[in-house]
């Protein structure tokens, strides 16, 4: 049984009321690699990207990393609205920086004069350095609405028993 058809058995036998309470705290992965979150926001995976459409108003947002997108979802449903913007802003940076990376890479690799070369190194040590700069704080955010969440999902189990 896959959780789609778990889903569709708890509605036929559990209270409306608490199927409610479940569904804003359960997250589900249907067949088709789609996740819903808290039953309103739908996560869909395209062409490596991972798409956060929100039901209640179908606005999308489009982030490089499925950790980035529930986070999202997180600080969104909380309506902590200045992490949602800084990690839209961090997962948009770290994939233009990871751009430059592989392309001073290549550039480095493939010149043939030496101070080009250099150059190119150098921009390489800052995009890596920004890299990590960015993944830091995107990190401690992570971490943070993790934590959120963690104490929701116990609070909602206590609530059910």
């Amino acid at each position: 049984m896959n959780d789609s058809e778990l889903y569709e058995a708890l509605v036929r036998i559990v209270d409306p009321k608490l199927l409610k309470r479940i569904s804003s705290t359960i997250v589900i992965q249907s067949e088709n690699g789609e996740y819903t979150l808290f039953g309103k926001y739908i996560i869909t995976k395209k062409k490596g990207l991972f798409h956060v459409c929100r039901q209640t108003d179908d606005s999308i947002r489009i982030f490089n990393t499925l950790k980035n997108a529930v986070a999202w979802i997180t600080a969104d449903k909380r309506q902590d609205f200045s992490d949602a913007i800084r990690i839209d802003f961090l997962d948009k940076s770290l994939g233009g920086v990871s751009f430059d990376i592989l392309l001073h890479k290549k550039l480095c690799g493939s010149t043939k004069n030496m101070d080009m070369r250099i150059i190119y190194a150098h921009k390489l040590q800052q995009d890596l350095a920004k890299q990590q700069v960015l993944t830091t704080e995107l990190d401690g955010i992570v971490a943070r609405l993790r934590r959120y969440q963690d104490r929701q999902f116990k609070l909602s189990t206590l609530n059910i028993q």
